[in-house]
């Protein structure tokens, strides 16, 4: 009769190679999303103070447009009439001019932290493709063209 070789449970060392190989794989796929998604957070916070900017702009003038507005309704005075809708022209390029130029400060704010996350990004997954391991420089190269695509999606 044959004898049966129990299976040995133990890892071998190209299993613990592997195992090590896989978990610096995964660490690199996940700085690459993370960095990723602090693109994405970055964007979404820039919009979100744009919007807030121009609410706090409109408050801030709201009830002395209420006020022009009346006085055009109400006024019988035509020069009365004519400097109210010369005041709410003012008004409107007020706010034109500080909403774009905050929209013109945030927008230079996110492209440098744009830059530097990706940046960052980068150099991981640089790092990655000097490792001469085939695997590693492929997602390094998959790194490197999703962040790029995905950055020309949040310019848009």
């Amino acid at each position: 009769m044959a004898e049966k070789r129990a299976a040995s449970t133990n890892m071998t060392r190209s299993d613990k190679a592997h195992k090590k190989f896989m978990d610096k794989l995964n660490v690199l796929r996940d700085n690459v999303n993370h960095g990723y998604d602090s693109l994405k957070a970055v964007h979404k916070q820039t919009t979100d103070s744009a919007v807030s900017f121009k609410e706090t702009v409109d408050k801030g003038q709201e009830a002395e447009r209420k006020e022009l507005y009346d006085i055009i309704k109400t006024s019988e005075d035509e020069e009365k009439i004519q400097w109210a809708k010369e005041r709410i022209q003012e008004l409107d390029r007020i706010k034109e001019k500080e909403v774009n130029g905050h929209n013109e400060f945030l927008k230079e704010e996110r492209e440098k932290t744009d830059r530097n996350i990706t940046g960052g990004m980068i150099l991981v997954a640089v790092a990655g493709g000097l490792i001469s391991n085939k695997q590693v420089r492929q997602m390094s190269g998959k790194a490197i063209s999703s962040v790029g695509k995905s950055l020309l999606r949040l310019k848009k």
